[in-house]
């Protein structure tokens, strides 16, 4: 055998060899594009899984934020309920002093009315003293009635102290339900 039919006889060969390689080329040209596609696709899921996760961590950075705001708005409304107890312990105070002080004041005049009205027959001068007498209760009718006001005011200023502490209950639970909310969007987001 000579070197041409060699050569014819390795050419059938060659051919053959070179279209396997082509089909596997193509074959490999496909699996590179798919490839791509598979890496791009797996670049726009981690793109996607940051952007979550990153949303995550911001609500749950709100949520402690709103934690600490519920102790910081608890602590207060505490603290407020305090002094508005002390405050009502304190005109409670006032007021059964100055009801005692009132009740002594009146049974001293009444005294002073059973002792003025057997001397009255008696001694006309008398008379204007009494008078005189009768115009400093009136005065004091007066200071009592002041003081009717000034309780009232009183009790208007813890009424509206009540107001503000509905107000805050009010804004507490808005927030309460804020954060309820956004728990829900943590659970739908699992």
């Amino acid at each position: 055998m000579n070197a041409d039919q060699r050569l014819d006889q390795l050419e059938p060969l060659l051919s053959e060899s070179m279209a396997i390689l082509d089909q596997h080329t193509a074959l490999l040209n496909r699996h590179t594009a798919q490839l791509k596609q598979l890496v791009n696709a797996a670049l726009q899921h981690s793109d996607s899984l940051s952007y979550v996760l990153r949303e995550v961590i911001e609500i749950k950075e709100k949520q402690a934020s709103f934690a600490t705001k519920q102790e910081e708005v608890s602590a207060k409304l505490s603290a407020l309920d305090s002094k508005v107890s002390s405050l009502v312990s304190s005109l409670d105070g006032k007021v059964s002093s100055l009801d005692d002080k009132v009740s002594l004041l009146d049974n001293k005049f009444s005294s002073l009315d059973g002792k003025v009205s057997p001397l009255d027959g008696k001694f006309s001068s008398l008379d204007d003293k009494v008078s005189s007498l009768d115009g400093k209760v009136s005065s004091l009718d007066g200071k009592v009635s002041s003081l009717d006001g000034k309780f009232s005011s009183l009790d208007d200023k813890v009424s509206s102290l009540d107001g503000k502490v509905s107000s805050l209950d009010g804004k507490f639970s808005s927030l309460d339900g804020k954060l309820d909310q956004v728990i829900n969007l943590l659970s739908a987001g699992k």
